[in-house]
C-alpha cells in the first residue's frame, strides 16, 4: 500500500525493503511498467529494477514464502498457458433497476479476463504477477 506522504515509487522500495529483508541502495528501478488495473478494484504502480546482492537477502517469512529466479531468456522463448475467464456483472441485491431501460430484463454485457501462467521447473509465476510479468514482457519485446 502506498502511505501517507508517499509516492508509488517510494512505496515500492519500501515494500521491496520490508518483503525481501533489504536496504534501498540494493534497489535500482530501472523504469516504471504499465499501471495494472484488476478487476478486483485493485489498482497496482509496477516496477522493473534490478536487485544488486541477491546473496544478503533476508525474506520475511510472513511476506514471501522463497525466493527463486527464472531466466529472462527462458520468459521470453516461452508463451504462457493461456486461458479465458467471463466475467460477469452481477447487479446487487439493492440495485435500482427501476431507473435503467428494461428492468430487471436488462442485457449486462459481459467480458473476459486472461489468466497466465508461466511454468519454469516446478515454478508457477500466475494471477497478478502474471498480468505484469507479461506487460513487462510486452515492452522489452
Amino acid at each position: 500500500m502506498i502511505e501517507k506522504n508517499e509516492t508509488p515509487i517510494t512505496a515500492c522500495i519500501r515494500e521491496t525493503c520490508e518483503e525481501l529483508g533489504t536496504i534501498d541502495s540494493n534497489i535500482e528501478i530501472v523504469s516504471e511498467l504499465d499501471l495494472f488495473l484488476s478487476p478486483a478494484d485493485i489498482i497496482i504502480h509496477t516496477f522493473v529494477g534490478f536487485i544488486h546482492d541477491l546473496e544478503s537477502l533476508n525474506p520475511n517469512i510472513d511476506e514471501v514464502d522463497h525466493i527463486f529466479l527464472v531466466p529472462l531468456s527462458h520468459l521470453l522463448e516461452n508463451e504462457p498457458l493461456r486461458y479465458k475467464n467471463e466475467v460477469l456483472v452481477v447487479p446487487n441485491k439493492n440495485f435500482p433497476y427501476d431507473l435503467i431501460p428494461n428492468k430487471e430484463n436488462y442485457k449486462f454485457k459481459s467480458g473476459n479476463y486472461d489468466s497466465l501462467f508461466y511454468k519454469y521447473n516446478d515454478y508457477v509465476i500466475w494471477g497478478i504477477t502474471g498480468k505484469i510479468l507479461e506487460n513487462f514482457l510486452n515492452l522489452i519485446k
